[in-house]
Parts: structure tokens; sequence; C-alpha cells
């Protein structure tokens, strides 16, 4: 009988994302991520390459929902002029904080 996931990648990517951020790649373990993604380590291998694969899916994530934040926020600005400063402003402040 074919192995069937029991979980969204989605959610699982999402998961690790989190568990990085809290503590770094490197400091991540294998345990830590299926500790977090709540699904074992025989899954995580079957549906990642593993760690390094798992950690650029999340870092793929978080870079598109801040550049979604960003554009959102651009939208709702109607003077051109400060939608450019705004802009470039985002680098700056995208290193201090976090959404």
């Amino acid at each position: 009988m074919p192995w069937e996931k029991s979980f969204e990648q989605s959610d699982v990517i999402e998961r690790a994302k989190e568990a990085f951020w809290e503590k770094g790649y490197a400091a991540t373990s294998i345990s830590d991520v299926t500790a977090a993604t709540g699904i074992e380590r025989g899954s995580l291998y079957n549906t990642f390459d593993g760690k390094h694969d798992l950690f650029v899916r999340a870092q793929l994530k978080y870079r598109g929902e801040r550049r979604a934040g960003k554009l959102r926020m651009l939208e709702t600005v109607n003077d051109r002029r400060e939608a450019i400063a705004m802009f470039f402003s985002f680098p700056r402040k995208s290193h201090t904080e976090r959404s």
C-alpha cells in the first residue's frame, strides 16, 4: 500500500520557519524540526530533501510573506514620491523588524 501523507507541506514549512527563526539554522536539529512540525523523521525525509531543503523553503516562504506585505503597504500610498521613499526604506527596516 502506498504511503499517504497526513499533513500539508505548507503547514510543515510554516512551523519549521518558526523553529528556524527561534534558534537559527545551525542550532535547530532535525529533532527540533520534527517536534515543531509534528511529523516523523521519515515523513520529513520522504517529503523534503533534508534540513537544508526545508530551511530554503522556509526562507522562500518568509521572503514571499514580507514581499506581499510590502506591496500591500505600497498600494495604500497615493503619493508616488512617498511610495518610492517607502520602498527604499524597506531593506533597512526589514533587518531590524519582524512581521
